[in-house]
Order: structure tokens, then C-alpha cells, then sequence
């Protein structure tokens, strides 16, 4: 009886042998028709990780001991700590236009001409692995920005680290037919690390939640029986920046080792920022993408934002109070509040004060002559009292 995703997990049908690693497909494609039997043709059980029972994987004591005393290899650290586990996945999420790929191309760069020796104190990506092969599944780019976005990749490696890169586009074929060519040729080459850019481009729906499900069953599987670790880039909400699409988005933050979070630098020019969103393992260090002037790109830690005086952050505060009525000189409590929480944002100076921290900021704006302190008309105390731009 063939079963399905839905009522039993991907990796218990791949040690029963049954075809149900990718569902049934939806058009003729060659490359459709055979998913359904491709992992039951490659893989086979090799009960490196569990003791292997009907239905799962249970965990003894001596296994747990072992895997403690031996853990996985990294296959990815940034700055030395561990970030991506062999056999793992991870996510890189982000804005549209926010360098996600640009993190991406630098990660896999800097694995293939890492070699294990000495020297690479200031590198900030790493691995427990010398010499990683990385593959980069690109589902978006034409022939063209596809071309670019290798040479960006290579530009300066040695040929023989050139040669541990694989670049595959997947642009042309449709939701079932990328997944199989992945599942095929990670089954057939198991590269250390493998980049999906984008992930969302695998299911036909980031909100179907079977369909999701199902798909990020088969990258964990995946990951687990070759032995790699998966790195997925997926846009966030366009409701909330720190979550990513759709059911999809939800599903893989839960799963992955490590979400990348990246976001515009607004303080340092061509810059982003990017920082530990969630992780198994210790946090590391925020730091930045930087697109130089020759057109390169450039990792570097530690990432610290220009620190922005307080007549500074007065003025942005005053500007975004006024809006479109560039001669108001008087504002409310709440309206320099909210003005404030926008110019902290802005600047790179965080997220909004508390209301006690934000009045003691205006105390010290009124102090230093920044703002003048009017008391309200009436006189009565429950009136917000209002405050007048300072003339100098």
C-alpha cells in the first residue's frame, strides 16, 4: 500500500522502502514522473545515529553518550562558533533587497577557500571541514545574473577550490521538478554544505501548510542521510520583518539550527547587518555585509553602530515630529514619542526606550538646550505639556 507524507514521516518510508519521498506529480515532466522513486533508489538505512525501531529512531543512553563524547562536525561556524551541523538545516531570512543572497555567495566563498590551517583568526566563516564542497541552488536568477553570481563566488579561489563548487540552476522548471533535482543531486554527490536560494520556490504555496510540511520533511531527511547541512533563504513577512513567509517560514525557524536574520544598515551606507535571530547552539557575534567600491563584498565583525549625539538624535526626532508642516515648532509628549521611536529606529539606535527612559532622554534634550519646555495653556495637570523646538 503506498503511503504518503501526510500520515507517516518521509525518512520512516525511506527505511521501509516505500516511494513516497516527494508526492505524486502534477504533469508529465520526465523529471516529475521519477521523483517519486528516487530516494527509495539511492538510499539505504546505515544506522549510524539511532537504534533503528518501526517508525522512528529511539535514542538509548549509550547512543545519546556517544553522540555527546562525538558530536557531528560543524560544517559551518561563524567567528568559531558552531552554526551549522552536518546532517542540519538553517535559514537565512530577510526583506527583499536586504543582501540575503549577497550573505549567501559570501558564506560559500569563504568555506571554499577554507583549507584548515593556520591564519584564519579574522575569517569570519569557518568549518570543521578543510576544503568543503558546496553546492548553490539557484531558483530565481536568469542565465546572465546566474553567470554573476558564480563569478562572485569564485573570483580569487584557486582552481581546485573551484572545483568543490556547484552552481545549479533551477529557475525554468516547476516547484516538483527543482525539489527533484535537488533530491538527486545531493543523493548522488552529498556536498559538506548546500545553499537553496530561495526555498519558497519549492512548494507551489508558503502557506499550504501540508504542502510545506511535507517539503521540509524531505530537506531534513535529506540533510540527515547525506550528511550536509542545508542553508535555505526565504523573504520575511511583509507584516513583520522578523518572521518569515508564509506557513513555510514559520515551519523552517522552528526546525533550523540557526536563522540568519539580515537587514539594511541604514547608519553605514551599502551595509547589512546580520544577527543570530534564533539558535541551538550559542549566538554569534552580529555582524555585516559591506559592498565595497570595486564592487566586492566584505564580511566583518565585530559590527558596531556610529554612535549618534543627542542634538543629533534631537533633530531627527524634531523633523519626523513635523512631518509635512515643516514651521511647527510646538508638539505633544506622545507626538515627540513616537517621532523619537522612528528616528531610533533610523539612525541604527535600536528599538524604543521605555516611557521612563524616553523621558528622561527629553529631560536631557531640555537640559543641553536642544528643546524648550512650554507648560500647556490651561494649566491643568492631566494636559500633556508641550515642547517648542529650541532656536539654536
Amino acid at each position: 500500500m503506498e503511503t504518503t507524507l501526510e500520515n507517516r514521516s518521509a525518512l520512516g518510508a525511506i527505511i521501509r522502502g516505500e516511494r513516497t519521498a516527494i508526492p505524486p506529480p502534477k504533469t508529465d515532466s520526465p523529471r516529475d514522473s521519477g521523483a517519486t522513486s528516487l530516494i527509495h533508489k539511492h538510499l539505504e538505512w546505515d544506522g549510524d545515529c539511532c537504534t533503528q525501531s518501526d517508525g522512528g529512531c529511539i535514542m538509548t543512553e549509550q547512543d545519546a553518550e556517544r553522540l555527546i563524547r562525538n558530536p557531528p562536525p560543524a560544517a559551518v561556524r561563524i567567528k568559531g562558533v558552531r552554526t551549522g551541523s552536518c546532517g542540519d538545516l538553517s535559514l537565512i531570512f530577510g526583506g527583499a533587497k536586504s543582501r540575503k543572497t549577497s550573505l549567501a555567495i559570501m558564506m560559500a566563498k569563504e568555506l571554499l577557500a577554507y583549507n584548515g590551517d593556520d591564519g584564519w583568526e579574522d575569517s569570519v566563516v569557518t568549518s570543521d571541514i578543510p576544503s568543503p564542497t558546496v553546492t548553490y541552488f539557484d531558483t530565481e536568477q536568469s542565465n546572465y545574473h546566474s553567470a554573476k553570481m558564480r563569478n562572485r563566488i569564485t573570483d580569487g579561489l584557486t582552481a581546485v577550490q573551484k572545483g568543490n563548487l556547484t552552481y545549479m540552476r533551477l529557475r525554468e522548471e516547476n516547484s516538483r521538478g527543482r525539489l527533484f533535482l535537488i533530491v538527486d543531486h545531493m543523493l548522488n554527490n552529498r556536498p559538506n554544505v548546500a545553499f537553496i536560494d530561495g526555498v519558497a520556490d519549492l512548494v507551489t504555496d508558503t502557506n499550504n501548510n501540508t504542502e510545506s510540511s511535507q517539503m521540509l520533511s524531505l530537506l531534513m531527511e535529506l540533510a540527515e542521510k547525506t550528511d550536509s547541512h542545508i542553508i535555505a533563504i526565504l523573504h520575511n513577512t511583509e507584516s513583520n520583518v522578523k518572521k518569515g513567509r508564509g506557513h513555510l517560514g514559520s515551519e523552517y525557524e522552528r526546525k533550523a539550527e540557526t536563522v540568519y536574520m539580515v537587514e539594511k544598515a541604514k547608519d553605514i551606507g551599502s551595509s547589512s547587518i546580520v544577527t543570530a535571530q534564533h539558535t541551538r547552539n550559542a549566538p554569534f557575534e552580529t555582524f555585516h555585509i559591506t559592498h565595497k567600491d570595486d564592487g566586492r563584498l566584505e564580511l566583518s565583525i565585530p559590527y558596531e553602530p556610529p554612535k549618534v549625539s543627542d542634538g543629533d538624535m534631537c533633530k531627527a526626532m524634531i523633523d519626523r515630529a513635523q512631518g509635512s508642516n515643516p514651521g511647527k515648532t510646538a508638539f505633544t509628549k506622545n507626538e515627540l514619542e513616537e517621532a523619537h521611536a522612528k528616528a531610533r529606529k533610523e539612525l541604527g539606535g535600536g528599538d524604543s526606550l521605555s516611557e521612563k527612559q524616553f523621558r528622561n532622554e527629553l529631560c536631557s534634550f531640555i537640559r543641553q538646550g536642544f528643546l524648550e519646555e512650554v507648560l500647556s495653556a490651561s494649566g491643568k495637570s492631566h494636559n500633556p505639556k508641550l515642547y517648542k523646538k529650541h532656536d539654536n
